[in-house]
């Protein structure tokens, strides 16, 4: 039985209500985070739940990870970063980890998407560097359990496709809230 990719079709109207709604997502986490400094922390970290669940849910349903949620996760974080503090240690192994992951990307036989490193480059930003290693380790281990509960439910181990985005949110909530 061959399976067809599920797409979402974006028409004008919705990628312009896409475009309102990530402005103003922005625009409120921007007034949010300086307006709130004791608790910007506890803001950024749940903006960035809430992208990471639409992550999640559209790689669930399509096998992608839309742009605009990679674009909103970069955003979260250099917004933070610009008006707190450059974790400069966190920026350069979230580009290490982004670079690496997209080259995989792009050498691999879709071993790992695009949207995938992105979003998981973007989510390693916004941890200290503590936190990063655990996030990665936990990440990966919840990817092989699901790849391995996926293949037997489908009774394939071979070309066994396994969504990212959930794994990514899951780690980074149990991580943030381990904290």
């Amino acid at each position: 039985m061959l399976m067809e990719k599920k797409t979402l079709k974006m028409t004008g109207k919705t990628a312009v209500i896409q475009i309102i709604l990530f402005i103003a997502l922005i625009l409120s986490y921007t007034l949010l985070v300086s307006l709130v400094p004791l608790k910007s922390r506890v803001v950024q970290r749940s903006y960035a739940f809430v992208f990471l669940i639409a992550a999640a849910i559209y790689d669930i349903r399509t096998n992608e990870i839309p742009l605009s949620v990679c674009a909103g996760m970069i955003s979260l974080a250099l917004i933070y970063s610009v008006i707190y503090l450059w974790d400069i240690a966190a920026l350069i192994a979230a580009v290490v980890i982004t670079v690496l992951l997209l080259a995989v990307s792009l050498a691999g036989r879709g071993i790992i998407g695009t949207g995938d490193a992105l979003l998981l480059g973007s989510s390693v930003m916004m941890l200290s560097v503590q936190e990063i290693l655990g996030f990665l380790f936990l990440t990966f281990l919840l990817s092989s359990v699901l790849g391995v509960i996926l293949s037997i439910k489908m009774c394939k181990f071979k070309d066994a496709v396994v969504p990212l985005a959930p794994c990514i949110a899951v780690a980074f909530i149990i991580r943030c809230l381990l904290r």
